[in-house]
């Protein structure tokens, strides 16, 4: 008897824990409707709030939205590459700067409910994006307060971006002035100077660069920065 209960049990159990599974693939009912207001963000300044009101709905179950974080950050993520200057081409103009900011707000508000590290995972990571993503981040006003999203973001996928397996200075394309790490150092040290979660993206970018075996020098002037960070958890 003890044995049938056990087998009837572990079958319960594995029932549970498909139907669990199923729920994960279908519990976002939006799902369908939220890839289709990403692909037609550009189009609409009102679009990116509609999809931020949906997925704030995910808050206190945020792991639901995982079978789709993929198709929602990879057209978000080729605005940004478009807005860098990467794979435009046909004539086609690079993504304008309201285009890149919807997009980033709609990848910060993700990576708010679902958690910056399981998304950024689906950030691109082609190291040929390094150099255009930093200067693209070289280019925002760090005055606008309207652009802190597009800056928090833009750092994030960065941080994914140094750990390339190869050395920075390999793919380092300036002959004169700063090198890739100062440059990174140096924007770092800007973002670290404002109140919004930039400084902790900043923090978390230097932490990540600080683990790379080629900071030689560098390596002081970094750590130094990410200590002034404070402790403040990215979300």
């Amino acid at each position: 008897m003890g044995g049938d209960g056990e087998i009837q049990g572990g079958d319960a159990a594995s029932d549970a824990g498909s139907a669990l599974e199923q729920s994960f693939e279908t519990f976002v009912a939006e799902a369908g409707h939220l890839k289709e207001l990403v692909a037609a963000i550009d189009e609409d300044e009102g679009i990116v709030e509609r999809i931020c009101t949906i997925l704030d709905r995910y808050q206190e179950q945020p792991q639901l939205l995982d079978p789709h974080i993929e198709s929602i950050v990879t057209p978000l993520a080729a605005t940004l590459r478009s807005g860098c200057g990467i794979d435009v081409g046909g004539g086609a103009a690079p993504a304008e700067q309201s285009h890149i900011r919807r997009a980033s707000r709609a990848l910060y508000v993700l990576a708010k409910v679902r958690g910056f590290k399981v998304v950024i995972k689906f950030f691109p990571h082609s190291v040929a994006d390094l150099e255009p993503c930093l200067d693209l981040l070289d280019k925002q006003d760090m005055l606008d307060v309207d652009s802190w999203e597009t800056r928090y973001v833009l750092l994030l996928w960065l941080s994914i971006l140094v750990m390339v397996p190869f050395g920075l200075n390999t793919v380092d394309s300036a002959t004169s002035g700063s090198n890739l790490i100062d440059r990174i150092i140096e924007v770092c040290q800007k973002c670290l100077g404002e109140a919004a979660k930039t400084r902790d993206a900043a923090a978390y970018l230097l932490a990540r660069l600080l683990t790379r075996p080629d900071m030689d020098d560098n390596a002081l002037v970094a750590t130094g920065c990410a200590k002034s960070a404070g402790s403040a958890p990215l979300v």
